[in-house]
């Protein structure tokens, strides 16, 4: 009797703790619209099961109308019993009154990746962890990436016939600082130095290719159309340069430079000379866009005198000749195109035909006539589209949808905010644990895969990894 007293008992209390937890949940203020927030760690929920996606509210989660992300029952047997400490879902979301078989089972959203960071089996894997915790050049062959805290990764570019990733860096090391630009196979993770200096932890100093030097930061890599790249290139005396790179030699020419030298012609308009880039300095990131007659462009930084608060974009041509695209300014006689002017100097950019789409630090993201130069307001938080602010330095078209990935400030489980150019809604796609998972995985530059549909190649400071939205799963490829 006193057994049946006692199981009697743990089921009441069972029955008033999940009582009490539906109540509390139902208090909690709302999820963030279709932002896709986690509770990972947070006070109401802890854990592995603590994750969801696509909830409108905290209410939709508690009543199960939730997607959850994907899932598998772990822990000690039976899986029914809430008296057997440990049994819970790998992945996915329940409240602490449920189990997995109370919720019919969790829904699995499965990878394609040929490995599940998501899975606790695999978090020891060295491609599921961070990128601080892996070796130097342990994952893939070649030279290591910059191994110290100040070299990082930049942008670039996928070469589908060589299916490979192409990008640019800083690369310092041993008190010098040296640009480089780096081949990453797509299918190995190996490491290739196109271009450039880098002093790598094992090997030395290695340089490749000759002429011009690359500068500090490389920052954007480009194709160009008679198979040539275009590397936009600052160092910290604030010297931008535009050079053409041969993807056999690292040869390097110089297409243009601002300042001290302007010869070729800088950007010439309304009686001021423009420079590339903005007066923030070398450590600045920016990305370029080419299109598919050679033109070139980028952002247009300060003036030589006046022009103070002049924003805009310029076109280059392949023999450097330099004109302003588009101009939005205070000064109604600098003006180039109509419409409505960012507020801080574009950032990413990225050209759909002869429409130029432009983010600003501010915020901002632009649909730009190349033609006209006519600006349209495409999305801004609180102004037009609906989700989280837009703050990013690097923008690829894939499918119609705008990635844009870069500097932001927002969770760490955000890995890019894909963009609807018709409506200007903004989605944060986020990551479940593994490589991209962390505050320091913040990535730097994002492309679509050349042959894994839904998978992006992700550039992070120090590391190359496979990121794929649906799932959240992600796993490094090359460090």
């Amino acid at each position: 009797m006193h057994g049946l007293w006692s199981v009697t008992m743990r089921q009441q209390l069972v029955l008033a703790s999940a009582l009490s937890l539906f109540g509390a949940l139902l208090m909690l203020s709302s999820c963030d619209e279709g932002s896709g927030s986690s509770g990972n760690g947070g006070a109401a929920y802890q854990g592995p099961c603590a994750s969801y996606t696509d909830c409108v509210s905290c209410t939709d989660a508690v009543e199960h109308e939730c997607e959850w992300c994907a899932g598998a029952c772990v822990g000690a047997l039976p899986y029914d019993s809430m008296e057997v400490p440990g049994a819970s879902c790998e992945w996915g979301w329940a409240p602490y009154s449920s189990n997995c078989d109370s919720l019919d089972g969790i829904y699995i959203q499965p990878t394609t990746l040929d490995i599940d960071c998501r899975a606790v089996a695999n978090a020891e894997e060295p491609r599921c962890q961070g990128a601080d915790q892996v070796t130097p050049g342990s994952l893939g062959a070649g030279p290591a990436f910059p191994a110290d805290s100040s070299g990082t990764l930049f942008g670039g570019f996928v070469d589908t016939a060589g299916n490979r990733l192409v990008i640019g860096a800083y690369t310092g090391g041993s008190g010098v600082s040296y640009g480089s630009i780096w081949s990453v196979d797509l299918a190995t993770g190996d490491r290739t130095l196109s271009s450039g200096a880098i002093v790598d932890p094992i090997q030395g100093e290695l340089t490749q290719g000759s002429g011009v030097e690359l500068g500090e930061n490389v920052l954007d890599v480009e194709a160009l159309p008679d198979g040539d790249w275009v590397a936009w290139t600052v160092d910290n005396a604030y010297n931008t340069r535009v050079l053409r790179v041969d993807p056999a030699t690292g040869d390097r020419t110089l297409m243009y430079e601002d300042p001290p030298s302007r010869d070729p012609s800088p950007c010439a308009h309304a009686g001021l000379f423009y420079g590339l880039g903005s007066s923030n300095g070398g450590s600045s990131l920016f990305s370029i866009a080419v299109g598919s007659n050679g033109q070139m462009y980028l952002p247009l930084g300060s003036a030589d005198e006046g022009g103070s608060g002049d924003i805009g974009i310029a076109a280059m041509s392949a023999g450097g000749d330099c004109t302003v695209v588009t101009l939005g300014s205070p000064d109604a006689s600098h003006r180039k195109g109509g419409g409505p002017f960012a507020t801080s100097p574009y950032r990413g950019i990225a050209l759909d035909g002869s429409t130029l789409y432009a983010t600003a630090l501010s915020g901002q993201l632009h649909a730009v006539n190349t033609a006209t130069g006519d600006r349209t307001l495409v999305s801004e938080e609180g102004i037009l589209g609906e989700g989280p602010d837009l703050n990013q330095e690097h923008m690829t078209l894939v499918d119609g949808t705008l990635w844009t990935t870069g500097e932001s400030y927002s969770s760490d489980s955000q890995a890019r905010i894909d963009v609807d150019p018709a409506s200007g809604d903004r989605t944060a796609r986020h990551v479940a644990d593994g490589p991209l998972y962390s505050s320091s995985a913040q990535p730097v530059f994002m492309v679509a895969h050349p042959t894994l549909p839904g998978v992006a190649v992700v550039a992070l400071q120090r590391s190359i990894a496979l990121y794929e939205a649906s799932s959240g799963n992600s796993v490094l490829l090359s460090h």
